[in-house]
């Protein structure tokens, strides 16, 4: 189980290096907020897999806890996109 979530968290890690890549030269604003939230999604998914590798439960509060921040998060930056101000 060890070597299992050990290779899941270079995978993931890759991909949050991959995901931040595309945050910094994305070619456009939406993409960058897609980029954004898909490395939030991975990030998230690697602290479910330390909880599982550690067996802790307290990880998996920490990954809800990021999960509706990101949401709430996706949904403003969506908002703004297209309408130019979050708060009406």
């Amino acid at each position: 189980m060890g070597a299992v979530t050990s290779i899941a968290l270079v995978v993931l890690a890759i991909a949050i290096m991959g995901c931040l890549y595309r945050v910094v030269v994305g070619p456009s604003v939406p993409d960058r907020a897609i980029a954004l939230d898909a490395a939030v999604i991975c990030g998230m998914t690697a602290i479910v897999v330390i909880a599982i590798k550690y067996s802790s439960g307290f990880f998996l509060d920490v990954a809800l806890v990021i999960a509706v921040l990101s949401f709430v998060g996706t949904v403003a930056i969506a908002k703004f996109l297209i309408k130019g101000k979050i708060i009406d």
